[in-house]
């Protein structure tokens, strides 16, 4: 049995305190690999900007590496955060970031010793061939900070610091670009000058970071660890599996629709497919930026088993990519020629580019809720259901809609397969949903697949204002629960005695402002209680209060098992284990 009480108004504020810096994060990479090919393009010709591009499939398998160990990573921290097994967490942490280092070199090695051949793979142009080993060197050499500096930033939000994740990515963008400049314009490096750009800016990235941690401004649980906790490391990239096959099937995705469009129609399906990949940015850009502050916050509340703070998050980010991609959606219909301006499209292809563009971008209202529940699933340990939702998406959905329209409508027939693969999509994962609880004999709840608590289990589950008289009021409240359930009433004079006593020390010792809020989680299964006190603030640590001070947590401590505090994504988080 439950009673809830209980407002999202703590999980609503701290996922918006992630949205912005997430969103300026990818903003920040977006804007550097447009303007970078604007300035490579201008600085040193078309023909280098091609030459970038050819180096794509390294840029690819970094990124490859840093999504499936930073999200998998990511995960695994912010769910033992939210178990509070801090050794665990930092165990988790520690090997996610030791092994991208590890890996890293160990490409920049093999790709150092194997440049030539490698060079001769990725480019056929023979008078190019010199100009792109020396591009590529740099480039390899880059991956040995692009990986491991991207993993920690993807964990930032799990640190509670997505500022400095966000940070971190401006200045290596920022400095990437305005070296460029300097190595290519006033020190005459060529192209080679535009990797070393890279490495610049990503170095930059790293002392700002170092800086941040000697200041003291974040700490990072990061420390050598014994060989064997390196059998972790599967477990971690099976986590966030979904999200480096989706990478993987963006690229098969653009590969096939490319040809695909090309054979429909010529230079001009190629040139429309590239638009609308643009505008895929854009709505990346917002909907990436919900999903990555969404995940280590999940993560958390899986962890802590809080089924109902999971449910009022998730609740909240689909609202919120909804409106999200509503915005794209009016923006691309109503103003199509906007795009097209931008990327200066030849007036022979604009009629069938505008209507391509409208009828692509209606793909957006149904593609935000796929991507959510891919991640969401990634959370919740349903890493085949997410792969297989990853799959359909990036290769067999659109694939096979493509060769289906495309044969019916011709070039319009690739538009249309996109926002018809997004729907066909959403409606199978609600339909598989609903076919999981219908076989889960009442072990799973709604769309989310919440996990339902035993009979034996009651929860009561309360969000109070700290700054309002009523504050106390859930005190009698938990007492008369209690009693209700079988607890007889000495315990439940200690449980509610126990609540009192951690309402006080917040009240105490964390500045409230006037609309500060504080969740208790009690969970009641036989003789033990287990209470969580959820609070945003600056840190505090009840479990280090000297004894013997007739304060409000000596009380606490005399009644209850066990107290244990931790400081998750700069929320207060405190477990009291009475029985």
């Amino acid at each position: 049995m439950k009673r809830s009480e209980r407002s999202g108004f703590i999980l609503n504020r701290k996922f918006s305190q992630f949205l912005l810096p997430t969103i300026f994060s990818n903003i920040a990479i977006s804007l550097n690999e447009f303007v970078d090919g604007i300035l490579v393009s201008q600085l040193l010709g078309a023909e280098a900007m091609a030459l970038v591009n050819v180096a794509s499939p390294v840029m690819f398998l970094f990124a490859f590496i840093y999504v499936f160990l930073g999200v998998g990573g990511s995960i695994v921290y912010s769910e033992f955060s939210g178990k509070q097994d801090t050794k665990q967490a930092r165990i988790a942490y520690s090997v996610t970031i030791l092994t991208s280092l590890f890996i890293s070199a160990l490409l920049v090695i093999f790709g150092l010793v194997f440049l030539g051949p490698l060079s001769k793979a990725l480019c056929t142009e023979a008078s190019a061939l010199g100009e792109f080993t020396d591009y590529l060197r740099f480039l390899l050499i880059s991956g040995i900070l692009i990986i491991p500096i991207q993993i920690i930033i993807i964990n930032m939000a799990a640190l509670g610091c997505p500022r400095i994740g966000t940070i971190i990515n401006i200045i290596a963008n920022v400095v990437n670009l305005f070296m460029d400049y300097v190595y290519i314009h006033f020190l005459n490096m060529g192209l080679k000058g535009a990797a070393l750009a890279t490495l610049t800016g990503y170095l930059a990235g790293a002392i700002y970071l170092l800086i941040m941690v000697l200041m003291g401004r974040i700490k990072l649980p990061l420390a050598l660890q014994k060989v064997k906790e390196f059998k972790r490391v599967p477990g971690i990239m099976v986590r966030g599996s979904a999200s480096a096959t989706n990478q993987i099937g963006y690229c098969i995705k653009i590969a096939f629709c490319n040809w695909y469009a090309a054979r429909l129609a010529g230079m001009m399906g190629v040139t429309i497919f590239s638009l609308c990949m643009q505008v895929v940015s854009i709505a990346s850009i917002l909907i990436g930026g919900a999903i990555d502050a969404m995940i280590p916050i999940a993560a958390s509340l899986y962890g802590q088993r809080d089924h109902n703070g999971l449910q009022l998050l998730m609740k909240r980010v689909l609202k919120v990519q909804l409106a999200m991609n509503i915005l794209i959606l009016a923006l691309f219909e109503a103003f199509p020629n906007i795009i097209l301006k931008i990327y200066n499209v030849s007036p022979d292809y604009s009629a069938a580019a505008i209507l391509g563009l409208r009828i692509f971008s209606v793909m957006f209202v149904f593609r935000g809720f796929t991507l959510v529940f891919m991640s969401y699933f990634q959370v919740i340990s349903r890493k085949l259901y997410s792969v297989a939702i990853s799959l359909f998406d990036g290769i067999v959905g659109i694939i096979t809609f493509c060769l289906v329209f495309g044969g019916i409508f011709g070039l319009n027939g690739i538009w249309i397969a996109f926002p018809v693969n997004s729907l066909v999509l959403l409606c199978g994962i609600l339909l598989v949903n609903r076919m999981i609880v219908a076989r889960s004999n009442g072990r799973y709840t709604g769309n989310l697949l919440i996990e339902a608590e035993p009979d034996d289990v009651f929860i009561y589950d309360i969000t109070i204002r700290m700054n309002e008289p009523g504050a106390f009021d859930s005190v009698q409240e938990v007492q008369a629960f209690c009693q209700e359930h079988g607890m007889d009433e000495k315990r439940a004079v200690l449980i509610s005695l126990s609540v009192e006593e951690m309402i006080s020390y917040i009240m105490d010792n964390s500045p409230l402002r006037k609309d500060d809020h504080a969740d208790i989680l009690l969970r009641i299964h036989g003789n033990e209680a287990l209470i969580y006190f959820r609070s945003i603030g600056q840190p505090f640590e009840p479990t280090s209060a000297p004894e013997g001070t007739f304060s409000n947590l000596d009380v606490l401590r005399k009644v209850a098992k066990d107290v244990d505090f931790s400081y998750v994504m700069g929320l207060n988080q405190t477990r009291v284990i009475l029985n």
